[in-house]
């Protein structure tokens, strides 16, 4: 496999970028996309009806990612992954990328309202520390410690972290639920990988001696253990893994042959208090006006298009608008009185004032990005008279039937917009 994908690398090096040619064929597109292009239903296909290059192993649960939104602090959310297909960058082309977030109607109240504006300032993701202070009792002792030991918290990050978009979590326990509390009890004797896995992944963490505890709590802190999943810096050399349902949460640990011991208990849910620094460099740092323990979704859909431009400033984007039909078509306040879908009823459901306003905001902030809007409800021919036979009632997911109208759509606007 290794050997398939160095050779898919070094061909796609060789290929003309969207500078020096306005064709589709042989250019390589990349998908920044939630559950609605994690499984790669539909690349695939678009690939081959563009003449496009879609390289599904670099996709699945790394470019795209089920369960995520662009909140600020989510390290496998829309931001975290821009960082990602950026670091492909020299190694890869990376001709066209498609952008889209449906979870994001999660962010909008249930009036369709969101905080902040236009006004607010761009902010980008950088590195994400937890303070090595154990966790707090709740999410009120975290913010209070935060306000009256501001220098010393904002203290605890090494001198080479204090960049533009850092953040410090101050990680504090919740009654509401339980999770998995992970403690090293023996550290690695041998360089090697060892395994996190539960029910949606299995995660590869690489450890060697010279690793300390915190080194490698903070390691397992960083990478993502699927849709639903959480993992906690506790401060204290523990990490907390959490499952958002109450089935399937059973974790195991494989550490291999690296003389490594681990010892997994059942503990109180972990979570976060998250400090921003919203400053450009260290000279910033202990400036409690460029800290703030909250950023608005304008500043980080600002902060992502912008990071994008000026980091692949010759790739084309699009944001793509897909269809929402979560809602449950057997309800017959939803229904005429010939059992067909009422339109009107569903904008006036909590999810449908909250998708609209979502598509608005969205809209919005391309439009000021000069990023290109694709909307494929306009064009797939999916229908209220027909979306029965695309989609199960209250699931935003379709069938493949749908996923293949989507690509078929999708590949009409793109041979478009580039004739």
């Amino acid at each position: 496999m290794k050997h398939r994908l160095w050779g898919i690398i070094m061909w796609l090096t060789l290929l003309p970028s969207f500078a020096t040619a306005q064709s589709l064929s042989g250019k390589t597109f990349w998908t920044l996309f939630d559950s609605l292009g994690d499984t790669s239903p539909w690349q695939p296909l678009l690939g081959k009806l563009t003449g496009m290059t879609f390289i599904d192993s670099l996709n699945y649960h790394i470019m795209s990612y089920g369960g995520t939104t662009s909140e600020p602090f989510m390290l496998n959310g829309t931001l975290g992954r821009a960082k990602l297909l950026v670091a492909q960058k020299g190694r890869l082309p990376i001709d066209l990328v498609l952008l889209e977030n449906t979870n994001d109607i999660n962010l909008f109240a249930p009036d369709g309202t969101t905080e902040g504006s236009l006004k607010d300032q761009p902010w980008m993701q950088g590195t994400k520390r937890a303070l090595q202070q154990g966790p707090f009792s709740s999410l009120e002792a975290a913010r209070q410690y935060a306000d009256k030991n501001f220098a010393h918290v904002v203290a605890s990050v090494p001198e080479s972290k204090r960049k533009a978009g850092a953040m410090i979590t101050l990680p504090y326990t919740t009654a509401a639920d339980t999770g998995t509390c992970l403690s090293i009890t023996r550290t690695p004797q041998r360089a090697g990988t060892i395994y996190i896995i539960n029910k949606s992944a299995k995660v590869a963490i690489h450890v060697t001696p010279a690793m300390t505890t915190g080194d490698i709590i903070r390691e397992m802190a960083q990478h993502a253990y699927g849709a639903g999943w959480t993992a906690i810096d506790n401060g204290d050399s523990t990490l907390t893994i959490h499952y958002c349902y109450h089935f399937g949460r059973k974790v195991r640990v494989n550490t291999m042959n690296t003389g490594m011991e681990v010892r997994l208990r059942q503990a109180p849910q972990s979570l976060e208090y998250t400090l921003y620094f919203t400053g450009n460099d260290s000279k910033e740092w202990f400036d409690p006006m460029k800290w703030t323990d909250h950023v608005s979704l304008y500043s980080a859909y600002r902060g992502l298009f912008a990071y994008l431009k000026k980091n692949l400033p010759t790739t084309k984007f699009y944001w793509v608008i897909p269809y929402y039909f979560n809602y449950d078509y057997n309800d017959p306040a939803l229904l005429n009185s010939d059992g067909s879908i009422n339109a009107a009823a569903l904008k006036r459901t909590r999810r449908g004032r909250q998708w609209q306003a979502l598509i608005k905001f969205q809209r919005r902030m391309c439009k000021e990005a000069g990023i290109p809007v694709i909307d494929i409800t306009k064009t797939c021919g999916i229908t209220l008279k027909n979306v029965r036979f695309f989609y199960k009632p209250s699931n935003p997911h379709p069938n493949q039937a749908a996923y293949d109208l989507w690509a078929k759509a999708l590949a009409a606007k793109l041979k478009a917009s580039v004739r």
